[in-house]
């Protein structure tokens, strides 16, 4: 039996399924995955006031973010997400990304309005990405 107190926390069970905002954030992982070929339609789903912050990069405009990650679009990219989950417009992804090296594990939080990705937030180990 669950009590009154607890019975508040529970939230209704979503079917099983991708709501636009997990399409959103899966497609935009996607298309990055592809470096080069891929920025074009990766940075199509990004808001123009586009916010990010993780650990070596946090930039405020999708512009200063382009340039921020224009280095990586001509490497060899691997990202493989792990699991995906969803609240509302809010996407939490937990994927292994590598640029040629070591895989490294990842968690972003991106916030989707209007079908762009306005605000995403990355957390990883950055010393585990400079080392070999």
């Amino acid at each position: 039996m669950i009590s009154a107190a607890v019975s508040g926390w529970l939230r209704p069970v979503r079917p099983l399924g991708m709501n636009n905002a997990t399409k959103t954030v899966r497609l935009y992982l996607e298309e990055f995955a592809k470096g080069a070929d891929g920025m074009p339609a990766a940075m199509a789903l990004l808001s123009d006031d586009f916010e990010f912050d993780g650990p070596m990069l946090k930039t405020r405009g999708k512009a200063e973010f382009i340039e921020g990650i224009k280095g990586m679009a001509g490497g060899t990219l691997s990202l493989n997400v792990l699991k995906q989950f969803t609240e509302g417009d809010d996407v939490c992804s937990i994927y292994e990304f590598s640029l040629g090296g070591p895989a490294v594990v990842m968690a972003e939080w991106s916030h989707v309005r209007g079908g762009k990705i306005v605000k995403q937030r990355l957390v990883y180990d950055s010393a585990q990405m400079a080392s070999p």
